[in-house]
């Protein structure tokens, strides 16, 4: 199973920290209204505090065998919001980055690139537009020592970085 990897230095997550670790299994996200930043997997609300709370069916993982998981969010706007992670194949024991846009309305799942090892995942994401995104994790064969993973977002798809 693909454990939830959290970003670091990320302290204070608070309810939402806590929120989020009982909704993942559900296949949803919880949109604060009246903010800009997403609950439960953000680390802080970038616009005034919540008035209520929304269950956004999440766009979920392809097949029944496969689990997913959201570790980071970023909104640049209130109708552009990325969030990052990771899914785990239970049958063919292979874990990939998982890429999902908000757009106001709906979740879906956006294509991230292929890493080219058996396992890799996405631990934070920030966006300071539609046309720019910066995601980072790490990927490596299973088991074995990992290496830096960056994806950029340049408004039409995600391209691996490379030092």
């Amino acid at each position: 199973m693909a454990a939830m990897r959290e970003g670091a230095g990320e302290a204070g997550r608070g309810i939402g920290q806590a929120l989020r670790g009982a909704l993942v299994g559900l296949g949803a996200v919880v949109l604060a209204t009246g903010a800009l930043a997403l609950g439960p997997t953000s680390g802080a609300l970038a616009g005034p505090p919540p008035t209520s709370w929304t269950l956004v069916p999440s766009g979920n993982a392809p097949a029944a065998t496969t689990q997913s998981g959201i570790t980071a969010d970023s909104c640049a706007t209130s109708t552009f919001c990325i969030a990052v992670g990771d899914t785990y194949d239970n049958v063919a024991h292979v874990e990939a980055p998982m890429i999902q846009r908000f757009d106001g309305t709906a979740w879906t799942i956006m294509a991230s690139p292929p890493t080219g090892t058996p396992d890799a995942f996405l631990s934070s994401v920030s966006c300071v537009g539609p046309s720019f995104c910066l995601a980072v994790g790490a990927t490596g064969p299973g088991g074995g020592p990992s290496s830096p993973l960056a994806e950029r977002w340049d408004g039409s798809a995600w391209q691996i970085v490379t030092p």
